[in-house]
């Protein structure tokens, strides 16, 4: 299990780099479907390289063999325990942190879609085209598309209802939504990543 938290980690770092190459080089830019892939990129190539393993063979000359060395007759000590070994119970502990992490990003996650869920289903709908509703609510401090749902707040319908219908329309075509579910899920795992 600890192999599997280095691989994190090495993924982690992975993940930071390539988010910084995408900071400088491309963050300033308009290309929205360009910067849509090279960030949900970066989490799947950042994902397989610590995966790869890239072996050196370093040419040497074979030093000149010993001879054999015969312990028949050697008295070999036996290595005294030393009680507790601190390695292995850091292993652990860091092993239980990450399972504890992950399991509050986990329910976290739940009850985010949960809340989502209960608000499309608590204000007043109506359907604008197939597989696409308008849920107006209340109160709500900016307007937001869940897959087929488009949740907005009864004074931004009224001032703004075709400017936000365009806008959520785009975010539910270009399935957006998936991308938002896809960075989720694998915050569960790297929460402990800033670059995350």
């Amino acid at each position: 299990m600890f192999d599997f938290l280095v691989y994190l980690v090495q993924s982690s770092l992975c993940l930071a780099a390539l988010y910084l190459i995408y900071k400088v080089a491309m963050s300033h830019e308009t290309l929205h479907a360009t910067n849509r892939a090279l960030l949900l990129g970066s989490i799947l190539l950042s994902a397989l390289l610590p995966l790869c393993h890239v072996k050196v063979v370093k040419e040497y000359d074979p030093a000149p063999t010993l001879s054999a060395i015969e312990i028949d007759d050697m008295v070999v000590a036996e290595v005294a325990e030393l009680g507790v070994d601190y390695v292995a119970l850091l292993k652990d502990v860091a092993v239980m942190i990450f399972w504890v992490g992950v399991a509050f990003m986990l329910v976290r996650l739940a009850v985010g879609i949960y809340s989502v869920w209960r608000l499309i289903h608590s204000g007043r709908l109506s359907v604008i085209e197939e597989d696409v509703t308008l849920t107006v609510v209340d109160s709500l401090s900016s307007p937001f598309s869940w897959f087929g749902h488009i949740v907005a707040s009864e004074e931004d319908v009224r001032q703004y209802r075709d400017m936000i219908l365009s806008h959520e329309l785009a975010h539910i075509r270009l399935r957006h939504s998936w991308d938002v579910m896809a960075v989720d899920v694998a915050m569960c795992l790297w929460w402990f990543n800033p670059a995350m």
